[in-house]
């Protein structure tokens, strides 16, 4: 079997940790029992947001791959939980398809990369409903204004969101924002692996003779 970028390990890892929180809540006296089995239901039941995500980004994400699989570099974008999506993402499109991404946190990007060219480079903001929403409208707008190509990760039937960005690939509602790196992990390996098909790669082979 040829070696492909990790995704089942990494989904693995988010809910080992989700679940070791909930008990560390409920030992250190944050979560009631109640309180905690409530938050570990949660948890299980975003497995049918996953699959209804899944049906979401299949097709979205090879359209996207055509807007950006021929950019020398691209961005992602995130704060709070979307900072490891924006890491996931940057990792799975270096493995996959040997493009050089790197993963940036929303603040910090106003007042690095802003300033980075190429002036249409490929930006992925991750917009999860919660505290850091705002933030990515603004940085969505921003960046699109400067000549990005601009793609929003964000609840489906977000359309404020979408006009900000340009493009949305959506992802299932009803999710809080502390899970929300669940579904955002969808996203970036079906994005990975259609600019990998677009540019004839196979994952990690960039580096071989």
């Amino acid at each position: 079997m040829l070696p492909c970028p990790g995704i089942r390990t990494f989904q693995a890892s988010l809910l080992t940790l989700y679940l070791v929180a909930i008990e560390i809540g409920r030992a250190r006296g944050h979560l009631g029992d109640g309180e905690a089995d409530d938050v570990g239901a949660e948890l299980a039941a975003v497995a049918d947001s996953v699959a209804a995500t899944t049906d979401l980004v299949r097709r979205s994400c090879a359209r996207v791959a055509e807007q950006v699989a021929n950019a020398p570099v691209m961005l992602a974008l995130g704060s709070g939980p979307g900072y490891g999506s924006a890491q996931f993402t940057a990792a799975k499109l270096v493995e996959a398809a040997g493009v050089f991404a790197a993963a940036q946190d929303m603040e910090e990007w106003g007042h690095v990369e802003v300033l980075a060219r190429p002036l249409n480079m490929p930006t992925v903001v991750f917009a999860a409903p919660g505290r850091t929403r705002q933030r990515a409208l603004a940085v969505a707008r921003r960046a699109r204004a400067l000549g990005r190509t601009v793609v929003a990760v964000g609840q489906d039937g977000d359309d404020e969101l979408a006009a900000a960005a340009g493009t949305l690939l959506p992802v299932a509602g009803g999710v809080r924002e502390e899970f929300s790196p669940l579904l955002a992990q969808v996203v970036a390996g079906y994005l990975a692996a259609e600019v990998a098909g677009l540019l004839g790669q196979v994952p990690f082979s960039t580096n071989q003779p």
